[in-house]
């Protein structure tokens, strides 16, 4: 089906941007001896950080429904649902890594990495998907309707 084109395209990118921000650091905790701290996922196990896992797992799950979303391009309801499902848990994991940065505020210090903007363009990736999914959905309607 040639109209799936741009969705794979979008979902793609978004899934790759999810996936590289799993793994590098969000921001940087400077503690008030000058050490840096990244918060990455295996520096997590030393920082005894509250939501620092929460946050990780949320982008892993929403690239791996990223991926999933590509292969269900023939239920597009199902596609559109998982768009937005997809677009949840990404704020969702805005909100965490929010919280995370607040409890570190106290006594030390975040400095942002720019990994921290990886998940708001594959939010608006997902999102120009879920825009042409609903613009197909609404062709194949149209053309079912003709008939």
């Amino acid at each position: 089906m040639v109209l799936q084109r741009w969705q794979s395209v979008y979902l793609l990118i978004a899934a790759i941007a999810l996936g590289l921000a799993t793994f590098m650091p969000v921001f940087d905790i400077v503690r008030l001896d000058k050490s840096v701290l990244p918060v990455d996922l295996p520096s997590l196990e030393s920082a005894a950080m509250p939501g620092g896992y929460a946050y990780f797992i949320l982008l892993a799950l929403s690239a791996l429904i990223s991926l999933i979303t590509i292969f269900k391009y023939k239920n597009l309801k199902l596609q559109k649902s998982l768009c937005s499902i997809n677009m949840l848990l990404i704020i969702a994991a805005y909100i965490t890594i929010a919280v995370c940065a607040n409890f570190t505020a106290g006594i030390e210090i975040a400095r942002w990495q720019l990994a921290s903007l990886l998940p708001a363009f594959a939010l608006i990736c997902t999102f120009l998907a879920k825009s042409r999914i609903i613009h197909d959905y609404k062709l194949i309607h149209d053309a079912d309707r003709l008939r």
